[in-house]
């Protein structure tokens, strides 16, 4: 039996409402994060009696004397976290590793830069990599990146591929096994679509998207962050100041019904699997796609993106290609979908040759690739979330439920941090009087006398 402790949010085996999810953030802000953590946990999970606990997103969650005692490793699967404003939780996470007697592993990180990134100067983020990266390396023997800018990255802060760390793409893309199948599609009027972009993504490529979406009747957009989610969930206003894909109920793709979120990757992928294309700019919304067996055409506009399409073999297009000229048909025939099945088997055996060099139990040893495992099993026996459909789509009784949802767990969490505050507020006061007191205390003669004896 193993026991794993992992850095992430909720469980795949948990259900939480959608309100709990939006006033928890028990996603991590992009639900694209599950895709990795199913892949990762799917490939541990060697038995129905293996025992697994998040640690949501909290490095307090659980204290490391706690962890030590009760769990055999902490994995860490991460996204792009090499990156300048992720460095107080690398820091942390830091801390935690330090303080841990058990193997840390870290399965899956990676750099997030420009599409061509400046190796040449030193980043803001250096310094916390180093101390994570080394601290890990003090629990394992060496630490799985997304691609090979990643690791050109960790060489110039000292660090050498095959000793320190292995490039081995994203867990997410193993959770098939070596089985993945994808066909060319051939689009027409009638064609599902689904859609996928970001406000990081370029005004020209929301645009693009934004049009495309016009030439096909039965197309979808779907949601991946916190803002999407209550959004599509309560209509809240999507409030941005630039060009996006939509904005408020009275949009007619919300009126239309095509809008969707998914809280859990099983449904999501059953959505996906009935579409013949997903396109746009997420990176984990085009591999849930191809999980499905799917084809997907990923927008390509920074380092993390890149990588990972190289590494896998995605197919891409770099959004400054994008012409709105160009019909979705116009690129599908410049493509090859069936290309990431021929480098599947490989890159799964680096994934398994990097798990048995820090010798962690796999579903994959001995050349194992199992069609259902424990993982999966337990998967069937949950009761998970369909799709979340846009709030227009629902009757009143819905809508109220919907708000009943959000704003009882947002109640209980602000009387939550209320009592943490007041208790808090409690425990300053009680050391400001005590130090008042201390400060205004007259000195004995002896501490008088030393003191005076010291000046001398």
């Amino acid at each position: 039996m193993s026991r794993i402790y992992y850095r992430g949010g909720m469980s795949p085996f948990e259900t939480f409402s959608p309100g709990y999810i939006l006033t928890h953030n028990v996603i991590g802000t992009n639900v694209g994060n599950f895709l990795y953590l199913n892949g990762v946990l799917r490939s541990l999970m060697i038995d129905d009696n293996t025992v697994i606990q998040a640690n949501y997103y909290n490095t307090n969650y659980y204290k490391p004397e706690y962890v030590n005692e009760n769990f055999d490793c902490f994995v860490i699967p991460l996204a792009d976290a090499f990156r300048e404003n992720f460095v107080n939780e690398l820091n942390e996470l830091t801390s935690f590793v330090k303080k841990l007697k058990i193997p840390c592993y870290v399965i899956g990180v990676g750099l997030k830069e420009s599409y061509e990134p400046d190796f040449s100067q030193p980043k803001p983020q250096d310094e916390a990599v180093k101390k994570f990266v080394t601290a890990v390396l003090e629990k394992s023997n060496c630490i799985g990146v997304r691609g090979e800018l990643t690791g050109k990255y960790l060489e110039t802060l000292g660090f050498a591929e095959g000793r320190d760390f292995m490039v081995i793409g994203c867990p997410s893309m193993y959770m098939k096994g070596k089985r993945l199948h994808i066909q060319n599609p051939k689009l027409d009027v009638n064609s599902k679509v689904c859609f996928n972009s970001n406000v990081a993504a370029s005004v020209p490529t929301r645009k693009f998207i934004k049009l495309k979406m016009k030439e096909f009747e039965n197309h979808y957009f779907i949601g991946q962050v916190v803002n999407e989610l209550r959004s599509i969930y309560l209509g809240a206003p999507y409030e941005y100041k630039i060009e996006y894909n939509f904005r408020n109920v009275t949009d007619k793709i919300y009126q239309d019904g095509r809008l969707r979120f998914f809280c859990n990757v099983p449904k999501w992928m059953e959505f996906l699997n009935d579409s013949d294309l997903t396109f746009g700019s997420r990176l984990h919304g085009n591999i849930a796609a191809v999980l499905a067996g799917t084809p997907a055409l990923l927008v390509t506009k920074d380092s993390r993106t890149r990588e990972l399409a190289e590494y896998h073999h995605l197919n891409a297009i770099h959004e400054s290609k994008l012409n709105e000229k160009l019909t979705l048909q116009d690129l599908v025939e410049q493509q090859d979908f069936t290309q990431i099945e021929k480098y599947q088997k490989q890159n799964l055996d680096r994934y398994v040759a990097f798990l048995k060099k820090n010798d962690i139990p796999n579903i994959f040893m001995d050349g194992e690739d199992p069609q259902e495992t424990a993982f999966d099993r337990k998967i069937k026996q949950t009761d998970l979330l369909e799709g979340i459909v846009p709030v227009s789509q629902c009757s009143l009784e819905e809508i109220a439920e919907r708000n009943r949802d959000y704003y009882t767990n947002l109640d209980e969490k602000l009387d939550r941090l209320s009592k943490k505050l007041n208790s808090t507020s409690d425990l300053l006061q009680k050391e400001r009087i005590k130090n008042q007191k201390i400060a205004t205390e007259p000195l004995s003669k002896k501490v008088v006398n030393k003191v005076k004896g010291f000046l001398k």
